[in-house]
């Protein structure tokens, strides 16, 4: 009987083995189902699909975490999963320079469907080409009708390496177990209120988190990586890049920890003074936060004769200091730090940034008219003087 048991699980273990076999390959999209609206952009329609591994046209694509998947071309393309996927990894090659949308949904426009990233072996990646183009698009059809709910789910960690020159956007909400990572040089959008546990990690490009991450996941930003948007990050955030908040400018808020290492520089946008926000950059922290690395104020405007106060950080309790803080845009300048305080008088103008605050003030005294004239008389004197003794 034990060997009975024993053969049968030999068996058993050599099936799968053959079945993963059978199953594992890449498929690209040719996208030739075009006789029906609703085979166009079908990911369950098998004229849509080349088998690469196998050298055969017209063959659907088999749902499974040893599945490898290429969008090529240059078309813009509007997509949708039809049914409940999962695959390995996905690519869009060097030839693919359309814009590209991918709904999660069935044919009706209204169930909700999900693309699991798993893979049997190591880790699940979604790659971009430095040669692709357009924007990538997990959500709404291009022209942003059909919103779809369904998820990017996490059944392996995955690794984004984004190098394409559009952006990578995850209007649906990605949820699941584990990490995702983030390389290269592109920019990727988060717009859902995503709820995966695992860990962020960004090592190179920019992150915008415009909707949510879960307090569950803390976020790592590498030095020379940028972290930005006008959302909320959930989870304890380390950076030692660049932290640039909201989309020029913009407000964004992390309710956990946050940490500014030495390597990071904290860039804040000032386009005005009324709203913050929307004409000057804020940052919101729930916990603690952790002052290091180098803060820019960057000026796109300039401001007449008054005093103007910016409400830049707010935050329960802070420890440490900025090594540098500095102007940048429209003014430019270093300011000198006295304990808390940082100050710089250059011209007419007087700026002062309070740590213990997160404020930025900014007084703008012009002279008096008859001050000018008489300094303006006081010179032309000055040089009439200097004449006669020539």
């Amino acid at each position: 009987m034990k060997s009975y048991k024993k053969i049968l699980c030999i068996h058993s273990a050599l099936y799968l083995t053959l079945i993963s076999q059978v199953y594992a390959a890449t498929y690209t999209w040719t996208g030739d189902a075009t006789a029906t609206a609703n085979a166009v952009g079908d990911w369950n329609d098998a004229r849509n699909w080349y088998d690469v591994t196998n050298t055969t046209d017209n063959v659907a694509f088999v749902s499974a975490n040893t599945t490898d998947l290429e969008i090529a071309g240059t078309q813009d393309l509007d997509q949708y999963t039809r049914t409940t996927k999962t695959i390995k990894s996905l690519t869009f090659t060097s030839t693919n320079t359309g814009d590209f949308a991918l709904r999660l949904e069935a044919a009706n426009n209204t169930t909700a469907r999900s693309l699991t990233f798993s893979a049997d072996t190591g880790n699940s990646t979604l790659t971009i080409d430095a040669a692709a183009s357009g924007n990538k698009i997990f959500g709404p059809n291009l022209d942003g009708s059909n919103p779809s709910t369904g998820s990017v789910i996490l059944n392996s960690n995955l690794d984004v390496i984004h190098n394409g020159s559009g952006e990578l956007r995850f209007t649906n909400a990605i949820t699941g177990g584990n990490n995702i990572s983030f390389a290269g040089t592109g920019t990727t959008v988060f717009s859902g209120v995503n709820t995966y546990t695992g860990t962020t990690t960004v090592t190179g490009g920019t992150l915008l988190v415009n909707g949510s991450t879960s307090a569950s996941s803390a976020v790592t930003i590498a030095s020379g990586a940028t972290l930005g948007g006008s959302g909320t990050v959930g989870g304890a955030t380390t950076v030692s890049g660049n932290l640039n908040p909201g989309n020029s400018p913009g407000l964004l808020t992390f309710t956990n920890n946050l940490i500014l290492g030495t390597t990071a520089i904290t860039t804040m946008e000032i386009d005005g003074s009324l709203t913050r926000g929307t004409d000057f950059d804020g940052v919101d922290v729930g916990g603690a936060l952790t002052l290091d690395g180098a803060l820019v104020f960057d000026l796109g405007t300039t401001f007449g004769e008054g005093d103007y106060t910016f409400d830049l950080f707010d935050f329960t309790s802070y420890t440490g200091d900025f090594s540098s803080v500095t102007l940048a845009g429209s003014y430019t300048g270093t300011l000198l730090q006295t304990l808390e305080v940082w100050n710089l008088v250059s011209g007419f103008n007087t700026w002062q940034f309070d740590q213990s605050t997160g404020e930025l003030s900014l007084s703008v005294v012009l002279p008096e008219p008859s001050s000018m004239a008489l300094l303006a008389l006081g010179l032309v004197s000055l040089m009439a003087v200097r004449r006669r003794k020539a």
